[in-house]
């Protein structure tokens, strides 16, 4: 094979080699969006949420927490369990809706927001 030949070849796999590196770039991404997680407050506002987001907060017995939520697109799943990991809510593939949690027990809540291709937004706020 001549060296034009060789050269050729080379440059067509890098070209396929650099298509296929551009066109899995999209997928690495896992969110776009802010969140915020301090003291009571956990919220996700998302263009595009494709991982999982937890946070803890510290309840007292007879807290109320907001719970509100969105979904445009994909699918969210939403899990609040207390610190022995008992479920105290579960949400599969919610779209819309606003409820309240009434904390029965004190202790450390871990609340989690797991997104597939998902857009939207997700708010858990204790109510003062």
């Amino acid at each position: 094979m001549s060296k034009k030949g060789i050269k050729l070849n080379i440059l067509i796999i890098i070209i396929i080699l650099c298509m296929l590196f551009l066109s899995s770039c999209e997928n690495m991404i896992t969110f776009s969006g802010t969140c915020v997680s301090i003291g009571k407050k956990f919220e996700l506002d998302f263009k595009l949420l494709n991982t999982t987001y937890e946070s803890w907060m510290t309840l007292d017995k007879a807290d109320k927490v907001k719970t509100s939520f969105e979904i445009t697109e994909g699918s969210v799943d939403i899990y609040v369990r207390f610190e022995d990991n008992s479920i105290i809510y579960q949400g599969n593939d919610v779209k819309n809706g606003d409820l309240i949690l009434e904390i029965s027990k004190s202790g450390k809540y871990h609340f989690e927001v797991i997104g597939s291709n998902a857009a939207g937004y997700v708010h858990f706020n204790k109510i003062p």
